[in-house]
């Protein structure tokens, strides 16, 4: 299990840091509580202190009843769970697929494809053959230009639904191979040694080439476009939660991801959009403002407390569109950052509060993904029998980078010098 801490700077930056790996055998919501809340203390952090929460949708994470959030939740009422927005897309545009028959068979044609082609070595490299060949044509005859990067060799990806934009990649290949892909079904189907193979092949090419196939290959290449640029902007490290609320897609997925994004605290959502800046403080409302303050009992735990915040909400919203240095924010992010170099965070400290609580409500779970990535590039076949505890510091040491370039090598060679005692000053 990874764990990143996002949090907001003196600065009024918000910064995300990989705190370290733990190996878990137990799975289950009260083992993983256990392991996160150990993690914090020995960092001399305060469970009590979460205010944002972040994982997948397995239920032994967002159940609503048992899951990691609500038991976490039930200690601390303001650790409110946003369940990740690039998966909730990829959650909704599955469903979408599977429940619309056009597309649904579309991408069974695809998955055949891939079956047929991809299960075997020879297979694929007879099409990347045939591909190779098409391209030292193209190039013979003027129809493509030579140069670094370009005409690189291509073939089919196998996508994932949990991935759901491997699914844009795929395609692009599919498109831009097609011919060879149709060259290589057409040689099985006419020389391969098995019958049933030579069959499917035969069916596929079929569908591969009818009007459908085409025409829904286009438009879902077209659709995903939109999508992949959208899950890379979700997943973007000075993503906030307006401007990620702020995407749109297309009408059949807009529904499906309007109805998924319900699953998060959508009063909250939507309190924390009237903070956005842009357009002179144009969403700003009070009463949702004052709703979302009510959300955050540790922060705000007594009516006076609340009627102070009122008050400062009525003179902050006065001074800011007033002041010309406020005018041109665009998210919660900058505005935070101005209101510390103004030093309107003194002058404000409760609203600027909000913000840091909107600010480190998480977004995408991108960070902790990436950690088991670069886990491949520490933990390799000729280093795989290091400790928990040794590969979690590398990781640390490998992806937090800026901040160990700021450590002289002096302060480390103090720190190992007073481990333990040693005959000889390091």
């Amino acid at each position: 299990m990874a764990l990143v801490l996002w949090f907001v700077n003196r600065k009024g930056e918000v910064v995300e840091r990989f705190v370290g790996l733990r190996n878990v055998n137990d799975t289950s919501a009260l083992s993983l509580k256990a392991t996160i809340y150990d993690k914090l203390s020995k960092q001399n952090l305060s469970p009590s202190r979460i205010r944002g929460q972040g994982y997948d949708g397995a239920s032994n994470m967002s159940g609503a009843f048992n899951g990691l959030k609500t038991l976490i939740m039930n200690e601390t009422k303001s650790a409110h769970f946003v369940h990740c927005f690039a998966h909730q897309l990829q959650l909704a545009l599955v469903f979408v697929a599977k429940n619309h028959k056009t597309v649904n068979d579309f991408f069974d044609v695809v998955s055949r494809l891939l079956n047929i082609i991809g299960s075997s070595y020879k297979r694929r490299a007879k099409l990347r053959k045939k591909q190779a060949d098409k391209v030292i044509e193209a190039l013979a005859e003027g129809e493509l230009e030579s140069d670094t990067g370009l005409n690189q060799e291509l073939g089919i990806k196998r996508p994932s639904d949990t991935r759901w934009c491997s699914h844009f990649a795929s395609l692009l290949n599919i498109q831009t191979i097609y011919a060879s892909i149709c060259d290589a079904l057409e040689d099985l189907g006419e020389f391969d040694s098995d019958s049933d193979r030579r069959d499917e092949a035969i069916h596929i090419l079929k569908r591969l080439k009818s009007f459908d196939f085409v025409f829904c290959l286009h438009l879902m290449i077209d659709i995903l476009g939109v999508t992949d640029h959208l899950n890379t902007i979700l997943q973007r490290k000075d993503q906030d939660i307006i401007n990620a609320m702020n995407q749109e897609v297309i009408d059949m997925q807009l529904q499906e991801l309007n109805h998924r994004f319900n699953e998060a605290n959508t009063n909250l959502l939507l309190c924390i959009a009237c903070l956005c800046p842009s357009e002179s403080f144009k969403a700003f409302d009070l009463e949702k403002i004052m709703k979302m303050a009510s959300l955050y009992p540790e922060e705000f735990p007594t009516e006076y407390d609340l009627r102070v915040l009122e008050v400062e909400l009525g003179n902050y919203i006065k001074d800011v569109r007033e002041d010309e240095q406020f005018h041109d924010l665009k998210s919660i992010g900058d505005l935070a950052k101005k209101m510390v170099e103004e030093k309107k965070h003194i002058i404000f400290p409760k609203i600027y509060l909000l913000m840091k609580l909107a600010l480190i409500l998480p977004i995408a779970t991108a960070s902790v993904e990436r950690a088991f990535s670069a886990m491949k590039l520490i933990n390799t076949d000729i280093r795989n029998k290091m400790s928990d505890q040794f590969l979690s510091d590398s990781l640390v040491s490998y992806i937090e980078k800026n901040v160990l370039k700021s450590i002289g090598n002096d302060a480390i060679v103090t720190m190992f010098q007073a481990i333990r005692p040693r005959r000889v000053q390091l």
